[in-house]
């Protein structure tokens, strides 16, 4: 993923993305008490726009990702004069 800039352009581009989908998701939950459709709509379309949100956050802080990121941790093979521990995590 890309690096953005806090001012780019393309941070604006997502934040106005986000705008949208979360004005259209409260007028599909308004309109979803008459309309079937609209209720078909409203959990993909939140869905989407959490996405986004999710998006727009790591791009913006991708240190973020780097934090979460599984850890490995590469433990030598005992030698042959070391007992290998009968269960993982004693000795």
């Amino acid at each position: 993923m890309a690096t953005f800039k806090l001012d780019s352009r393309a941070m604006r581009v997502i934040g106005l993305v986000v705008i949208v989908l979360l004005i259209a998701q409260i007028g599909l939950g308004y309109s979803a008490r008459d309309s079937d459709g609209a209720a078909a709509l409203h959990l993909p379309l939140g869905v989407a726009a959490f996405g986004a949100v999710t998006y727009q956050l790591l791009a913006a802080c991708p240190d973020l990702m780097i934090a979460t990121a599984p850890r490995t941790h590469h433990q030598p093979e005992p030698g042959p004069a070391e007992p290998r521990p009968s269960h993982p995590g004693t000795g």
